[in-house]
């Protein structure tokens, strides 16, 4: 999966060395061919996370550690703090998810 932009400055992927050109192979060790892959490859990752990246560029293959961050520009807000309106289907499950119980 090649990187078509450069990447964001101050970003996970910038840190690990990761810029526009770049061409990833296999993340911890699963062959990446797309987007999807590369997406599935997060899907039960959380912040702090380590991720090993074999890549190639212009100079050669290459091997990386991407560590995962929180994204600084996000923020999970209730809708009603967001001025919304809860709808009735909205604060149904809201109640029935707090009120279940993981044994």
């Amino acid at each position: 999966m090649p990187i078509l932009s450069s990447t964001i400055i101050g970003s996970p992927v910038y840190k690990a060395g990761l810029d526009a050109g770049d061409v990833i192979l296999k993340v911890n060790g699963a062959d990446i061919k797309d987007q999807k892959g590369f997406d599935d490859q997060l899907t039960d990752k959380k912040p702090g996370d380590k991720l090993t990246i074999n890549y190639k560029n212009r100079t050669g293959s290459h091997e990386t550690t991407i560590v995962l961050e929180a994204n600084p520009n996000f923020e999970v807000v209730t809708f009603e703090k967001a001025g919304k309106p809860l709808s009735k289907e909205q604060e149904t499950f809201r109640n029935n998810w707090l009120q279940s119980k993981v044994k």
